[in-house]
């Protein structure tokens, strides 16, 4: 009886790049400190920490927000979009309730001058 066939050897993974890394398409080397790779690099980079303060900020305000609305007793997610929606669902509520009592306002002072 024959052995049986030697199993196929496994094939390699095509090897990876790093994330977040470029090829440079031109074969040409880097160019030297202080040339415009360096300087697009620190652009990028104001640009990415700009980016980030700006969310950073958001997610602040988010959070005033959302403790805002559970302060007042209204359901909410604790997920953004949810916070949002609660939050403008709450203000619309308090222009109706704004728009009945200035209605009652005008209403007692119009009693107040009739007698």
């Amino acid at each position: 009886v024959a052995p049986p066939p030697p199993a196929p050897a496994p094939s390699a993974p095509a090897p990876r790049r790093r994330q977040g890394t470029k090829r440079r398409g031109s074969g040409q080397p880097p160019s030297a400190p202080g040339g415009p790779d360096d300087e697009r690099r620190r652009r990028k980079r104001e640009r990415n920490l700009r980016e980030q303060e700006r969310t950073h900020r958001i997610t602040e305000r988010i959070a005033e927000l959302r403790d805002a609305i559970a302060e007042a007793g209204v359901p909410s997610k604790p997920d953004r979009h949810s916070t949002l929606v609660s939050v403008v669902g709450y203000i619309r509520t308090l222009q109706d309730r704004s728009r009945r009592l200035d209605g009652e306002m005008r209403g007692l002072l119009e009693t107040i001058a009739g007698a």
